[in-house]
């Protein structure tokens, strides 16, 4: 293996571990060292910054608009109206959710597992209570009881 290696930016001679491998490089690894590395690359984000973030916002709405329309047949619009009709809340906690935050912040598309039919947006707590349960009214009305029954 490898021992140390000249950053092409700096100039000083590093240990391999201080690069980024590379597969497409001969030794593979970067030609600039990690420190090297992470300064362009902070330079070119505050260069390049309003492209980047317009870039990464275009690029988050087309994938969730792909990835609503191949799994439940929604687009953006429809996921959008129905999170208003809601008023941003889960349909079982009242939990209110961001419309467009991170992933643990939204409100998922909850559907039937038989049918594919959408029936409402949940907080992903909850949705996944549901699948616990296997979307099953008599185990999530046992649960209920027993919560009851067992109340401390």
């Amino acid at each position: 293996m490898y021992g140390e290696k000249l950053c092409n930016k700096c100039g000083h001679n590093q240990p391999i571990t201080a690069f980024y491998k590379n597969k497409s490089t001969r030794d593979k690894f970067e030609t600039v060292c990690k420190s090297c590395f992470k300064e362009r690359a902070n330079l070119y984000y505050q260069n390049n910054k309003e492209a980047i973030l317009k870039g990464l916002s275009e690029n988050w709405i087309n994938s969730k608009n792909r990835y609503l329309k191949k799994k439940y047949g929604l687009d953006l619009h429809q996921y959008t109206q129905m999170y208003k009709n809601q008023n941003g809340k889960c349909l079982i906690c009242s939990t209110a959710k961001e419309l467009f935050g991170k992933h643990c912040h939204q409100l998922v598309v909850d559907h039937d597992h038989n049918n594919g039919k959408v029936r409402g947006l949940l907080c992903s707590e909850c949705n996944k209570a549901l699948g616990l349960f296997y979307d099953n009214p008599q185990l999530l009305n046992n649960a209920a009881n027993y919560l009851t029954e067992h109340n401390t």
